[in-house]
């Protein structure tokens, strides 16, 4: 008989005899074959805290392993542990205080870790100063009982503070107590607290325990020993389910925001969106799901915390924590293979087909090797095709150095490499380099995997070694994680801007696999260089913009004040004898109050609104009179050097303002060389002009590329810092002396109501140079630059009828109603546009015009005269603003029946306009 039959023989005689269901069985119906109602009882209220149970119930993994889960809420006095001990639930979400209370003889199980790491930290505001442990002497802190207490406890341990020093009050888990400053700080989570300070108006700061040796896990999965041993195979399907879930929340965060905001309660709790995104960004650290499958439980890490609040008295030594951690892993049903009869058969009925069960075992094996070699084939292949540089490194000997520093009493690594900085370039000698990817070989332009190995030194920048400072000092203070931008050198020497991220791959133990990943950033950090760039000039424009709008709001004011003394000096004027002895002194009133309109038009050009009187002028003509004129109050020892094309360059520009800048340009000049001997050089050319060099220009919108007219000053004075050209063009700025007037800020206000540009270079110790840009007209037709607009007007003519003079400022309409009384006119008044309005309607087959202000309360000289002319759509209406009349172009347009003059005028020039305006009409 051969072998294999008498095997067959001999175990088909043992069934007979020795059936397996020998012996009694208390087995129960295990509920992952029945629809029952299974009640998951959360730690708090629905928030993304618990994203990965909404997640197995909505992506259908606990309907597909046949659970019928109903998850609920917590409430104060309603804890998930007095839930699941009492029999209401049958699966709980609790924190690390699980470890206690398995001590203290609850049969509670812990069936998987949720959160990594605590989510625990101390939290205060900014305000406080509160930035390492120490700083919590003598502070009041709110702490709730248990493990939240043993962190902190354990925290203040580790960097030498008594506990007896901090003032540790009970946690309400009221915000409002840290807010208004009675308590200096609590001990709360990290994921969702710092977010509510902020959205108060508050900055927050926080301390982690993780950052200083302390690393505790976070919120657990649990349930109890008798639920293990009545439902086995469903609490091992409740498992899997939940942490499948968890994997599929992280992943798809938005998706779960969504349906977490539709939760009861959630609205109501004020949980919005940016409340939510914020507890998933923060807890993606604490739970590493890219790194570590979710549910992942260290029993050695459970024996650490135990072994620490030993250490802290909490927990007398001698513990057990023997069937506190579940293994996933165990058989189906082991407990019910009890029966000592059953066993033995086991026993027997292997040895029986121990030759079957080698053969099968080899034929797995080499299957299974064959899967083993295939896998780690498309891992290799994985790595050596990321698109971003790997490194499989070594640090076994730094971890093997730590625990020697320790041992020598090093406990603060901060601060014991910022005393012993060559300890860096030590502990960056001990490592080793295992492999690097392709990626990396290309990124530092390395000829060969070899040649990148070998010189590791060369890549690391002074900058990558304050990197590897901070690096080092979260792998000492039990990080698994690290990540930064970093500035690395390429093997020919160039630098790259580079994110790294650095990951332990073993556990706290093992460091002899480590991972750095680095992908070049170098478009991005220069993409975010030339935002900053394009910020800071919209910035500065936005600042001359304010300051332009201030300017021309003060000479329009100014403006009115001067009408009322120009207007009266004039009419006094007109009154007086040619003998009368007061007459120079109203002439000196008049003339006084002309320089002072000037000073308004150099406040308007600043604005951008000034009165300009476009003409056609030679560049070069107008510099070599101003020039001129320049020499007799220059200081001697200034030598005037000219380069000045001839013929000029030919632009379209007011003279007048045009005067200014260059009056402006040189005695500013003249000023920068002050006592010393120096040379002024002025230079007039035609340039041609790109974007690149149009970009400096001092103006928030630089002209489009082309030819320019360019006059250009620069002196070989002492020259600016980057401060005072910062404040160059800031109103009444200077570096001589206090209340010098608009000066250049007016020169950045005319140039800019001529589409110019103006480019400013400085340096300390070489001189500073102008560069004034206008555009170029293609044309010979000039125009003289003294030339001077001669009227036909006389003082003679006088009109009849009757007027509205409109304007909210009385001592306009007073004087301006003089003038028109002097001419001839009679005249009522109206102090705003809506009043104007009224006595129009009630006068209105009488009045022959209008003079009506730009700018009025109530209703606004553009508003009033949409309703007059609603009234009588021909009745002529002569404006008057202190604004200048580009403005009223803009408002008006050419509206007709409608005129314009800026105040302050003359009585002359206010006949003259009228005159003209009037016969314009007829």
């Amino acid at each position: 008989m051969t072998n294999n039959r008498k095997i067959i023989l001999w175990t088909s005689l043992f069934f007979l005899l020795f059936p397996l269901s020998a012996g009694p069985s208390n087995a129960q119906p295990d509920s992952a074959d029945s629809p029952d109602e299974i009640i998951l009882h959360l730690k708090w209220k629905h928030a993304f805290q618990f994203a990965g149970f909404y997640a197995a119930q909505t992506q259908g993994y606990y309907k597909a392993a046949n659970l019928n889960v109903t998850i609920k809420e917590s409430s104060i006095g309603d804890t998930p542990l007095d839930a699941v001990l009492s029999g209401q639930a049958q699966y709980g979400v609790w924190g690390p205080n699980l470890l206690n209370h398995r001590l203290e003889g609850s049969p509670v199980v812990i069936l998987g870790t949720v959160f990594q790491h605590s989510a625990y930290g101390v939290i205060s505001l900014k305000s406080t100063g509160i930035r390492a442990p120490g700083d919590l002497v003598g502070k009041t802190v709110a702490v709730e009982s248990g493990m939240g207490l043993a962190q902190l406890q354990a925290m203040l341990l580790h960097e030498g503070v008594p506990l007896s020093q901090v003032n540790i009050v009970p946690h309400d888990w009221n915000l409002d107590n840290l807010m208004h400053g009675k308590v200096d700080a609590e001990f709360s989570y990290i994921t969702d607290q710092p977010n509510q300070i902020s959205m108060r108006g508050e900055q927050p700061a926080t301390l982690q325990p993780i950052n200083y040796g302390i690393d505790f896990y976070g919120d657990c999965l649990f349930t109890t020993e008798d639920q293990i041993s009545k439902h086995p195979n469903q609490v091992r399907a409740m498992r899997q389910a939940s942490f499948q879930g968890w994997q599929y929340a992280m992943e798809h965060p938005d998706e779960m925001i969504d349906y977490i905001l539709k939760l009861p309660g959630v609205a109501q709790r004020g949980l919005n969106r940016q409340h939510l995104e914020f507890e998933a960004r923060h807890m993606e650290p604490l739970l590493q799901p890219k790194f570590i499958q979710p549910g992942h439980t260290n029993p050695g890490r459970w024996e650490r915390m135990a072994d620490l609040q030993v250490q802290l008295g909490i927990i007398e030594p001698g513990y057990s924590l023997d069937g506190f951690i579940y293994d996933p892993n165990l058989p189906e049903d082991s407990v019910w293979i009890k029966p000592l009869l059953t066993g033995l058969t086991l026993a027997i009925l292997l040895a029986f087909i121990v030759a079957f069960w080698n053969m099968q075992m080899r034929r797995t094996i080499n299957q299974r090797t064959a899967e083993l070699h295939q896998s780690e084939q498309q891992l290799r292949s994985l790595f050596e095709n990321a698109p971003i540089g790997l490194w499989l490194e070594d640090f076994s000997l730094i971890k093997a150095r730590f625990e020697e520093l320790r041992q020598l009493g090093t406990t603060n690594f901060p601060l014991y490499f910022q005393e012993h900085p060559e300890e860096l370039s030590h502990l960056y000698q001990l490592i080793k380099v295992v492999d690097v990817n392709l990626e990396a070989v290309r990124l530092h332009r390395a000829a060969n995997k070899n040649d990148l190995k070998n010189s590791l030194t060369e890549t690391f920048t002074e900058e990558s070694f304050a990197v590897f400072q901070e690096e080092m000092i979260a792998l000492a203070a039990g990080q698994q994680t690290f990540e930064s931008d970093a500035l690395v050198h390429t093997i020919d020497g160039q630098k790259v801007h580079v994110f790294l991220r650095l990951v332990l791959g073993g556990d706290h133990d093992d460091w002899s696999k480590t991972y750095l990943a680095m992908m070049d950033i170098s478009e991005r950090k220069k993409a975010e260089k030339n935002n900053l760039e394009i910020e800071r000039q919209i910035q500065h424009g936005q600042k001359l913009e304010s300051m332009g709008i201030l300017a021309g709001g003060i000479a329009h004011d100014f403006n009115n004040l001067l009408m009322a003394i120009l207007g009266n000096a004039d009419l006094a004027l007109s009154d007086l004898s040619p003998t009368a002895p007061v007459r120079p002194f109203i002439h000196e009133i008049h003339a006084t109050s002309r320089r002072a309109a000037n000073l308004c038009q150099q406040m308007l050009a600043y604005s951008g609104k000034g009165q300009f009187e476009i003409k056609t002028i030679d560049l070069t003509e107008l510099t070599m009179e101003m020039t001129h004129l320049l020499k007799s109050i220059i200081p001697k020892k200034v030598n005037f050097r000219q380069e000045l094309a001839s013929p000029g360059p030919v632009i379209e520009a007011d003279v007048a303002q045009l005067q200014q800048v260059v009056m402006n340009l040189i005695t500013n000049a003249a000023e920068a060389i002050g006592d010393a001997m120096g040379t002024v050089t002025i230079v007039t050319e035609i340039r041609d002009c790109d974007a690149s060099f149009l970009q400096k220009s001092r103006l928030a919108d630089p002209p489009k590329p082309g030819r320019f007219a360019c006059l250009k000053v620069s002196d070989d004075g002492e020259g600016m810092n980057p401060e005072t050209l910062d404040k160059l063009f800031d109103p009444f700025f200077t570096t001589k002396f206090t209340g010098r007037g608009l000066g250049l800020s007016a020169v950045l206000g005319i140039i800019r109501g001529h589409k110019g540009a103006l480019i400013v270079e400085s340096s300390r110790g070489v001189g500073t140079t102008f560069d004034v840009l206008f555009p170029l007209v293609e044309s010979s037709a000039l125009e003289p630059a003294s030339q001077e607009d001669q009227s036909s007007s006389t003082t003679s003519w006088q009109g009849k009828g009757l007027v509205l003079m409109v304007d909210d400022e009385e001592s306009v309409r007073t004087v301006a109603g003089r003038m028109l009384k002097k001419m001839g006119f009679e005249v009522l008044e109206a102090e705003d546009g809506l009043q104007a309005v009224e006595v129009y309607k009630t006068n209105a087959d009488a009045i022959s015009f209008i003079v009506l202000d730009l700018t009025m309360p109530l209703l606004s000289g553009e508003e009033a005269f949409t309703r007059i002319r609603e009234i009588n759509p021909r009745v002529p209406v002569l404006m008057a603003s202190g604004y200048s009349k580009e403005e009223f172009a803009f408002q008006f347009g050419t509206r007709k029946g409608c005129g314009f003059i800026q105040k302050p005028f003359t009585l002359k020039r206010f006949r003259q306009e009228i005159q003209s305006f009037l016969d314009t009409q007829s």
